[in-house]
Parts: structure tokens; sequence; C-alpha cells
């Protein structure tokens, strides 16, 4: 119930159903860690006091709580104690399996940490048997729902310093984690926004739009982005060809066949590209 409720946004309804688990689990730490993440959740991301306590008792319990680590992480970052975030989040490195799928937005995080405390990061040691054992109890939904919370918890961030490009690249990247692609479209979007004179940003973002097949969803911010990828590297490929997509899109055939044959002239005859390039202008 309490999953069911996060994936339809009641928080309420999140919160009261963890709450009865805790009482029915004799105060189990994986559900005393939700409920923390749940409470921090309804509290834009940010780490309640409530959420601080529940986070302490889950670790009393269980020092090597995957979810209680990161929040604990997360509660010093927002506290500016970041040699302390960087400990916890180095731990849940170590409770963690090499492929988790958190373990990339787990990395950013601690370099993030590191790059606001001016701390040199230390090498985190490998897990031993304890630990391993201790991320393998985790199960398919916990470890869903951990990304998502740690997810939730950079979204909000950004929501405060939306002009944080990096930070956008990592959600996005996070978000693809998750299966999420049009928030990962938007993040990306929202990132080459904030890195206006980088000219990868706004391809990024373009080329995400395109392979999405979110034109009309983005119409304006595609138009937007290409405009300053024109203006920053007209005569770059990438920027023939995306010039000569959305013109077809937006069903310009003079245009698009101006564009992609100019891009073809300076293919190789046996570009692999090329023979699709030349379908393509057959096509219009």
């Amino acid at each position: 119930l309490a999953m069911a409720a996060a994936d339809a946004g009641r928080s309420e309804t999140e919160v009261t159903a963890l709450r009865q688990a805790m009482v029915l689990t004799d105060d189990d730490p994986t559900i005393v860690s939700m409920l923390a993440e749940a409470l921090s959740r309804a509290a834009d991301g940010q780490i309640t006091i409530p959420a601080r306590a529940l986070v302490e008792q889950a670790l009393a319990a269980n020092p090597a709580e995957p979810r209680a680590l990161f929040l604990y992480g997360l509660a010093a970052y927002q506290d500016g104690d970041y040699a302390a975030a960087i400990d916890n989040w180095q731990q849940l490195q170590r409770v963690s399996s090499a492929d988790a799928p958190w373990m990339p937005l787990l990395a950013d995080n601690i370099a993030d940490a590191a790059a606001a405390g001016g701390i040199e990061v230390p090498v985190s040691p490998g897990p031993d048997a304890a630990d391993i054992a201790a991320a393998s109890e985790m199960s398919t939904e916990d470890r869903d729902a951990m990304i998502a919370g740690m997810v939730d918890g950079l979204a909000a961030r950004l929501e405060d310093n939306p002009e944080d490009g990096p930070g956008w690249q990592r959600l996005a990247r996070a978000y693809d984690v998750l299966g999420r692609t049009e928030a990962a479209q938007d993040a990306l979007v929202s990132a080459a926004d904030a890195l206006i004179a980088d000219a990868d940003a706004q391809l990024a973002a373009l080329q995400a739009i395109v392979a999405g097949n979110a034109e009309d969803r983005l119409v304006d911010d595609a138009d937007r982005l290409l405009a300053r990828l024109v203006e920053m590297a007209p005569a770059r490929p990438e920027t023939l060809y995306l010039r000569g997509h959305f013109a077809a899109t937006n069903g310009d055939v003079e245009a698009a066949r101006a564009f992609w044959q100019q891009l073809l002239d300076r293919l190789p005859e046996d570009a692999p590209i090329a023979g699709q390039l030349r379908a393509a202008i057959e096509a219009l």
C-alpha cells in the first residue's frame, strides 16, 4: 500500500501505511528508513527533524541499512557537513553491489560534496562479506524505491539551484536508469538552458528529443536549443542533420533536403550513415 501510494503521489496515505507497517514489523529498520524517506519526500526532499530521528533509529538497528545511509548522508549535505555526507555515502558504496543502478548517481553525489567542501575524496575500500550480505537482502522493489528517493533528493536540490547544468545532466542519467524517458528529456533541456554557451549540452538535449520522438511535446524547447546550436556550431555535422530533421518535421521539405545534402556532400562515400541519409533525402 505504501509503495502504491508513493507511486500515486499520495504522501499522507504512504506515511500512514508505513507507520502501521512499523508496528506490525516491530520497527523493522527497512520500514523505518522507508518512513524517513516518505517524510522527506513530502517535505520536498528536505530531511526533516522527524525523518532524521527515524534514520538514526534505523542505523542503530542496522548500521548497513542502505536507504538510511543515503538519507543520513543527504541530511549532512543539507547541513553543509560535506565530510560526513561523503563518509555515509561511501559506506553506502561499500554495502552496494558494484552494478547497483544507483552507483553512478551516488558517485556524482560524493563528487558534489567533495567539490562543495574542498575535500579530497579518499578511496573507498571494497565491500566485505557482511556488506555484501546486507546488500543482497534488498528486494527489487526496495532497490527501485531507493533509487527513486535519491533522484527525488537531487531534483529537489536542482529546484533550488536551477543553474546547475551538470546537476541536471546527472538527473537525466538517473531518470534514464529509472526508465523515465520524458523526465530525462526535460532534465536535459534544463541542463541546456543552464549551459547556454555549451554546444554539447544543446546537442545532447536535442538528440534526446529526437530519439524519444518528443518533437511535438517539446517543440518550443527544440526551437530554442536548435537556434543556440546553429549560432555556436553551424557547420557541425550533427547541427546539419538536426536542422534537416526539424525542417522535415515541420514540413519544409526543401530546407530539409538542402541541409541533408550539405551534410551528405561532406561525408565519405562509404560512411555508414551516408546510405541512410540518401534514403532519407529520397523519401522527402
